[in-house]
């Protein structure tokens, strides 16, 4: 079980570091950071896309067609986003709000199971449910510009961050 605990308090905080230096970055260059997430993203769905078609060309698995299909898809996504990263970064506060809302409702799920195990701290509880309000309110963006949704991400992103890391301490001081 301690080896668990201990697994479990590396990852919560790679992941707080992580989500902090991810809203450094938003917080230095707001308009920048989303432009530059939307070019990764397609970079990423390109090489994902070569991928499978080499594997699929290479490999002898039944589903080699559907593989490359797969793969053809994807490097089609990846040059499409890479092209126009503009409308793709439109799109990825859509994603960002829809991928929040999802790990709010996790986030909720989990800290009313380990409620039941060992106290659970009320930040957790907070932080699902302001993840919750926070993707909510991206997906439906009332606010006309990505720039501010972006903005709202960088605060997500710090907030998620922090809630990691102090996750990752109590964690580490119950194993």
């Amino acid at each position: 079980m301690k080896q668990v605990l201990r697994s479990n308090t590396f990852s919560e905080t790679l992941k707080g570091i992580i989500a902090l230096l991810i809203s450094l970055l938003i917080f230095i260059d707001p308009a920048g950071a989303l432009m530059t997430i939307a070019t990764y993203f397609g970079i990423l769905a390109l090489i994902v896309g070569i991928i499978m078609i080499i594997s699929a060309t290479k490999g002898n698995s039944v589903n080699r067609n559907f593989i490359l299909i797969q793969g053809i898809f994807f490097s089609l996504i990846g040059l499409l986003i890479m092209v126009y990263p503009g409308a793709t970064a439109s799109f990825m506060v859509v994603l960002a709000g829809l991928f929040i809302t999802f790990l709010g409702a996790i986030q909720l799920a989990g800290y009313l199971q380990m409620k039941e195990i060992l106290p659970a701290p009320q930040l957790s509880l907070i932080h699902a449910i302001l993840s919750l309000a926070i993707g909510l309110l991206l997906l439906f963006n009332p606010f006309k510009g990505a720039v501010l949704a972006t903005l709202i991400m960088g605060g997500y992103a710090l907030w998620f961050g922090i809630t990691r890391l102090y996750l990752a301490w109590q964690i580490y001081n119950h194993s």
